[in-house]
């Protein structure tokens, strides 16, 4: 009688182990749902990021092949710099036109 009190705690407990595990692994399960939902979202987020960094910069690059064809002068903020440092009057105004661009 007590050998089989003592093998139906033990089953008892194996039971309740499995059912511990079962219950912890749907807790990682949902878990990993939740991150990798955002982590998914965060990735959409980014791809809409560099879309409009795309189109952001085909669009300097069309204003720049415009300039270009116009004959404007296009400077850089390390050229434009140079250019005030010796600048006098008439160069100032190139600067700011330059800068307009920029």
């Amino acid at each position: 009688d007590l050998l089989n009190h003592i093998t139906k705690l033990g089953t008892g407990k194996n039971n309740l182990h499995k059912e511990m595990e079962r219950t912890n692994k749907k807790t990682f399960d949902m878990d990993n749902a939740d991150e990798k939902q955002k982590l998914i979202q965060e990735r959409e987020k980014l791809k809409g990021i560099l879309e409009i960094q795309n189109e952001r910069i085909a669009l300097l690059k069309k204003e720049i092949e415009l300039f270009k064809r116009k004959g404007g002068h296009i400077y850089t903020t390390i050229t434009a710099n140079r250019r005030v440092a010796g600048m006098g009057g008439g160069e100032m105004q190139q600067f700011r036109t330059a800068i307009q661009f920029i």
